[in-house]
């Protein structure tokens, strides 16, 4: 439904992917293993890969004596009771501060485990899948519950939740069907994605005034979000979800009172056109319309003591930092605004253009994901900050251009990407970049889901390229990578297409060393770069006055369609210009 909701099962993936020591302890007493942590701690863990190190009662004691050492045991390591089948209680006792990631994952018999009130941490997957254990009291000493901890623990219909939490995190409850009713306490400000969705038999919930972002997933296929009308969802007097088929041409409105509007409450609805905020809403969560890619009209009404939308500007801007929040395709961006915040404009598709004036000093994680009609981006020089992925998706951008005076980023060379000047990375590009020779570095998301996004080339610089810096793009077939030195790269870095389907041009004395560095070596087609015919920017195989006239309108009119810059870069510089035409003809005359 949403980008967010992928999270629990890629956690899922993470749990069963995780690998483990072959031989985890230190010493074994009274069947218990232990791996010492620390000077005078220890922590409980299993005895070897195949885990079932456990069954029947487990009673863990305070403290321990090994050769001579006193420890206290502090915590329940990572996956210590992971598939026991046959563990039926645990006992712990005061001293242990930390029940670590999968630490009772798929221990169905289990039917009681007493948490002490030491601890402050039950790490993501804790409890997963016990599907035996029908109640659990959580003492307020624990502050932190990370995600899906209780998740499909299907026999579960007694919880308390502690008075320490903060957030209620993703899927914390997923799948506990038998679940019936839950009191939110009065220190939880967040319910994040999927915390008790498929929970079936959820009916009772009783919310806390405190609580002012709730995910739309959050309670998706419960019995309580099944029970509730078609139209806007509310949990007290947060708005958080859309049910039921929504009218054409929606103008979203809300009720007296209305205090908050959950993360992705209306996310990828594309029949919204209008959004009215009322004065009485202090919190807006992420993407709220997000890819609410027909929205022509935001509004903040008058007196709102946190957000305004100021100048009929068609955005929410956050009064008190003027950074702009939320906008749409009608969005025009008041003098007054200093910062464009993350996913401000995610996925508008319509949105045809952007004016980025010159008292904007940061832009942003996302700000601009998936802006499909945008086409030409200009950054000012106020600007100091640029995030992740600003343009990621944005596949019709063909001109990306730095202003001269910007001190923190540029675009030098006319190489159509933002450049951090002071690192010499690569933090954003588009489908007609030429990154130049000195860059070090490509960034992560630095060309992510630029569809439009053919060939691209890897200057001899280049020491690092990092996570999704081209993944999604899978007509990337031409590689030209001038490093000498196989540059580090993530398992992600490209799309796998480019490595089953593309060709990788490398100097021809690195041939070896690409095919024999890891990841690297996944492609299937290397050769070398001194091959290419440069010059030959007509691809008749020979290069001639044609291919000088290709590049001298290549210059005039810069449109990328018409050759490839990297064949064009005649005299080797890193950069398309009337050298490479001067080149060329001195070329044709002396070989003549």
């Amino acid at each position: 439904m949403k980008k967010i909701s992928i999270i629990p099962t890629l956690l899922l993936m993470l749990a069963i992917l995780t690998p483990l020591n072959a031989s985890a302890y230190d010493f074994v007493m009274n069947n218990i293993y232990y791996i010492i942590t620390g000077d005078n701690t220890v922590s409980v863990t299993y005895k070897d890969t195949n885990l079932n190190s456990y069954s029947g009662t487990v009673n863990i004691p305070a403290t321990v004596t090994h050769d001579g050492v006193q420890y206290n045991v502090t915590a329940i390591g990572s996956s210590a009771f992971r598939s026991c089948p046959d563990l039926t209680k645990v006992v712990m006792n005061y001293g242990i501060q930390k029940i670590g990631y999968a630490a009772f994952f798929n221990c169905p018999a289990l039917t009681s485990v007493n948490i002490p009130n030491s601890v402050t941490t039950l790490d993501s997957f804790a409890f997963r899948e016990c599907t035996s254990l029908t109640s659990i009291e959580i003492p307020n000493s624990v502050t932190t519950i990370n995600s899906q901890v209780f998740q499909n623990c299907t026999s579960l219909r007694n919880v308390t939740l502690p008075n320490g939490i903060s957030i209620i995190s993703a899927g914390m409850f997923w799948g506990c069907s038998a679940l019936e009713s839950i009191v939110i306490p009065n220190t939880v400000t967040a319910i994040y994605t999927y915390a008790f969705a498929d929970c079936t038999s959820l009916l009772d919930i009783t919310f806390s005034d405190s609580t002012y972002d709730i995910d739309a997933d959050a309670f998706v296929n419960s019995a309580w979000f099944d029970a509730q009308p078609d139209g806007i969802i509310y949990a007290g007097k947060v708005a958080f979800a859309f049910v039921g088929i929504m009218p054409e041409h929606y103008h979203i409105t809300f009720k007296p009172g209305t205090i908050a509007i959950g993360t992705s409450a209306f996310y990828d609805m594309g029949r919204v056109e209008a959004i009215t905020i009322p004065a009485s809403v202090i919190h807006l969560g992420s993407l709220f319309i997000g890819s609410c890619y027909n929205l022509e009209s935001i509004v903040v009404e008058s007196g709102n003591p946190v957000f305004d939308s100021r100048d009929n500007c068609n955005a929410v801007i956050e009064t008190a930092t003027n950074k702009l929040v939320a906008g749409c395709m009608n969005t025009v961006i008041p003098n007054s605004v200093t910062a464009i915040g993350q996913q401000a404009f995610y996925r508008c598709d319509n949105l045809p253009s952007i004016n980025l004036h010159n008292a904007i000093t940061s832009i942003d994680n996302e700000a601009f994901y998936g802006c499909k009609t945008l086409q030409r981006v200009s950054i000012p020089a106020s600007v100091n900050h640029i995030g992740t992925g600003v343009f990621s998706y944005c596949y019709n951008i063909t001109s990306i251009k730095v202003a001269s005076d910007n001190t923190t980023y540029d675009s030098r060379d006319n190489c159509n990407a933002i450049i951090e000047t002071a690192t010499n990375k690569l933090i954003s590009g588009c489908c007609t970049s030429f990154p130049p020779n000195g860059i070090t570095t490509i960034d992560r998301y630095a060309f992510y889901s630029h569809q439009r996004l053919e060939k691209i080339k890897i200057p001899a610089s280049v020491t690092a390229i990092d996570s999704y810096a081209f993944n999604n793009n899978p007509y990337l077939k031409t590689i030209y990578c001038e490093a000498t030195t196989p540059p580090a790269i993530a398992g992600s870095t490209f799309y796998y297409g480019s490595y089953e389907q593309g060709v990788l041009y490398v100097p021809r004395a690195s041939i070896e060393a690409y095919q024999n560095t890891e990841l690297w070596e996944v492609f299937v087609d290397i050769r070398a770069i001194e091959d290419i015919k440069f010059g030959d920017t007509n691809n008749d195989g020979r290069v001639s006055i044609s291919d000088v006239t290709l590049i001298i309108d290549y210059l005039l009119s810069f449109n990328p369609n018409l050759l490839n810059p990297y064949i064009a870069d005649f005299n080797r510089d890193g950069k398309v210009t009337i050298s490479d035409v001067t080149s060329m003809i001195d070329y044709l005359l002396t070989s003549n």
